[in-house]
C-alpha cells in the first residue's frame, strides 16, 4: 500500500513539475509576462541561462 501511494505521489509531483515548466516557457514568450518572470527569478536569486 505504501508503494502505491509513493508511486502516485511521485507521479503527481512529476506532472506538476511538467505543467509548471511548460507554463514558464510559455510565459517567457510574451514580453509582459517575461518581465514578471524575470522579477520573480531575481527575487528568488535564480540566475537565467545566457548562452
Amino acid at each position: 500500500m505504501v508503494a502505491v501511494i509513493a508511486a502516485l505521489a511521485s507521479g503527481f509531483a512529476l506532472l506538476l513539475f511538467v505543467f509548471i515548466r511548460k507554463a514558464l516557457i510559455n510565459a517567457v514568450a510574451h514580453p509582459e509576462s517575461a518581465k514578471k518572470i524575470a522579477q520573480i527569478k531575481q527575487s528568488f536569486g535564480i540566475s537565467s541561462k545566457t548562452t
